[in-house]
């Protein structure tokens, strides 16, 4: 697989409403009929629908953050990139985990498990020297279910290298403004990266752990969990130097899936005994 240019004429007629996985504020993604790269696992486009001269440079560098991450686990991988539409072609994934949860009643396991494999995932990244910085459910990709299941880290888009500014505040906005607009629209980011336009850290993907951790696994976790669970929640939420070490949250998860494992393994246990 490698970076290059391509025509993709004989593309542009299969980005068909039918073939829609998802719809950001600045893309399109649409699942590419395998017949077209029989040599290929199933594909995507992330088709860019942005108006202006722009498109070009945010593609490169999505393609680029791509290539950073392509040794790494659990990311998809660069295909090739289109000119025609602007537009990137990479692995293609399960379902989100917003799809998950609305459309099904996933176990506290395979959400557990989910948590943990995520972390990791991250855990590599930071290693790496990056930061994500959109780490939230319509960005993470689950396949299977319980000690099985298999997690990939999507749209790389706001990826940066530990350390960088992701966003930068207008003359004309204050921290309160921006922490209105983050509190309604990008709940799931940390409030000193996208508020106060702070450097990326290890710390504000941290925050946006914690909240995938306050939108999934608490409300399907057992009552006997559940207070633990909530202590990390609020420690992942708090001021940045409060916040857990992702090393630390991987530790947890590690026990919660235990004990999942084994409330699963006592509750076969005694349906066995009352049969």
């Amino acid at each position: 697989m490698s970076l290059g240019f391509v025509e993709v004429r004989s593309l542009r007629y299969n980005f068909d409403p039918r073939l829609q996985l998802g719809r950001g504020a600045s893309c399109n993604v649409y699942a590419i009929n395998p017949q077209l790269f029989p040599t290929f696992p199933p594909l995507c486009a992330k088709v860019y629908t942005l108006r202006d001269r722009e498109t070009l440079p945010y593609a490169l560098d999505e393609a680029q953050k791509l290539k950073l991450v392509a040794r790494l686990p659990g990311f998809p991988r660069l295909v090739l990139m289109c000119h025609d539409p602007v537009s990137i072609v990479m692995t293609r994934h399960a379902r989100d985990l917003e799809h998950l949860v609305s459309t099904t009643e996933p176990s506290e396991l395979t959400l557990a498990v989910a948590m943990l494999e995520l972390c990791r995932i991250v855990e590599s990244m930071h290693n790496a020297g990056l930061a994500h910085n959109d780490i939230k459910r319509q960005n993470v990709s689950i396949k299977g279910e319980g000690t099985s299941c298999v997690v990939t880290l999507l749209d790389v888009g706001l990826m940066c290298r530990l350390g960088t500014r992701v966003f930068e505040m207008a003359p004309h906005e204050s921290a309160a403004h921006r922490e209105n607009v983050r509190f309604v629209y990008y709940h799931w980011v940390a409030p000193e990266l996208y508020s106060e336009c702070k450097p990326a850290s290890r710390q504000t993907d941290t925050y946006s752990l914690g909240c995938l951790l306050l939108g999934t696994l608490l409300p399907h976790t057992h009552k006997s969990r559940k207070r633990e669970l909530a202590e990390i929640v609020d420690d992942c939420l708090g001021s940045p130097h409060e916040r857990p070490s992702v090393t630390a949250l991987m530790a947890y998860l590690e026990q919660h899936v235990d004990s999942c494992e084994q409330g699963d393994s006592l509750g076969v246990l005694f349906r066995d005994l009352s049969l």
